[in-house]
């Protein structure tokens, strides 16, 4: 049987997903196909959702940037070896 859910409920869902839609079809408790159909619904939940997401790239990023402030290892070769191909 195919659920109905309100643009609330689908917010409250992606709320804290960090833009991982697997998160927000298991809040829905409904498949990822789903869950996709109604982050896509609406613009204020499409919206939501790639803001909840960009948090996510941001943190990624961050650890990054941690990561090679401590000299470690392997994320300084990653950012110099994908520095070399962009040149």
């Amino acid at each position: 049987m195919a659920k109905n859910y309100d643009k609330e409920q689908v917010l409250e869902a992606v709320k804290n997903s960090a833009g991982v839609m697997e998160y927000v079809a298991q809040r829905l408790k409904c498949d990822w196909a789903t869950a996709r159909k109604y982050v896509r619904k609406w613009e204020e939940t499409k919206e939501a959702f790639a803001v909840s997401e960009c948090k996510l790239h941001t943190l990624a990023y961050q650890s990054f940037h941690k990561a090679i402030s401590n000299g470690e290892r392997w994320a300084v070769e990653r950012l110099l070896d994908t520095s070399a191909r962009r040149n």
